[in-house]
């Protein structure tokens, strides 16, 4: 049976977000029944997203979420820039009347054991639903999360210390982490392998994929925000691994969230325990994702 998907996003200046909705709206092997945004102005992000599913002839609910982490506020200086040239400034928008945590509780409640949370941003809006309703993690399928690091594969020390979806509210990541149902987290020392180059952009923009001018500008606009050409593909990695667990190898472990470090806070701390439920990455295939990756969005 097809994984019943609602992806948690802050779509903004880093195009990952955005190419992995687009992976998933264009992979027949899941059922995209909903998105929800986080953090700064989600009903930007969620009008950005409603336009990606005009473009490919879709209807798909997309909810706005928390703009702040549950205890830490966030600089929001550079929200406007996650739309800023893509999204027509005089767009209407009609509230949904439902909260992106409700939401997920209500969809949770209707389809018990049949929905996948793919969480690729802070994880707040999850972390909410499951505070207002804490029983729905024992009916939740999986929660798949791309965030954390643990700085034990081949990058080592050259990777950061924390992670920035977890950085941004380790108390939302430590809730979610405790929920009483499966759980898979793709670090960076697996998503940093992935890289997506000027190359494999050209051949997006180029290709008859209906989105396929609009990521490639998201990711030209995110290069030279950063500076250079190139960058991984960390939310991408993680929507694929909803139908191709192969790609990742992982290895059952516990996972704490430092909370108060003065140079830790967001630390994903990690420790191998074959009792665990949950499961962190710890080696990826690159070459065959990026494969799989090209195929569909070029052909």
């Amino acid at each position: 049976m097809k994984p019943m998907v609602i992806v948690d996003t802050d779509l903004g200046l880093d195009m990952d977000d955005a190419v992995a909705l687009a992976l998933l709206m264009a992979s027949p092997e899941v059922h995209l029944c909903g998105v929800t945004t986080a953090f700064g102005d989600c009903i930007k992000q969620a009008q950005f997203i409603m336009e990606m599913m005009r473009v490919m002839q879709l209807s798909i609910p997309v909810i706005p979420g928390a703009r702040q982490g549950l205890l830490t506020p966030r600089d929001t200086s550079l929200d406007y820039r996650a739309t800023e040239g893509f999204l027509d400034p005089y767009l209407e928008w009609t509230d949904p009347g439902v909260n992106a945590g409700e939401f997920m509780i209500d969809m949770i409640r209707h389809y018990p054991g049949e929905i996948t949370l793919l969480g690729i941003g802070p994880l707040t809006n999850i972390a909410l639903a499951l505070l207002r309703e804490p029983s729905i993690d024992q009916h939740i399928r999986e929660i798949v999360i791309m965030g954390g690091v643990h700085r034990t594969g081949g990058r080592g020390l050259g990777l950061p210390l924390v992670e920035y979806n977890i950085e941004c509210d380790p108390e939302a990541a430590q809730i979610v982490l405790a929920a009483r149902c499966p759980i898979r987290l793709i670090t960076l020392d697996v998503t940093c392998e992935t890289i997506l180059t000027p190359v494999h952009a050209r051949a997006i923009e180029e290709s008859d994929f209906p989105l396929g001018s609009l990521l490639a500008r998201l990711a030209y606009r995110w290069w030279d925000f950063i500076g250079r050409e190139g960058s991984p593909l960390h939310d991408p990695l993680a929507a694929a691994s909803l139908f191709m667990p192969e790609l990742i190898a992982f290895v059952p472990a516990a996972v704490q969230i430092e909370r108060r470090g003065r140079f830790t806070r967001g630390m994903t701390v990690v420790r191998q325990d074959e009792d665990s439920h949950i499961q962190v990455s710890v080696d990826v295939d690159s070459s065959a994702f990026m494969k799989f990756f090209l195929k569909r969005f070029v052909n």
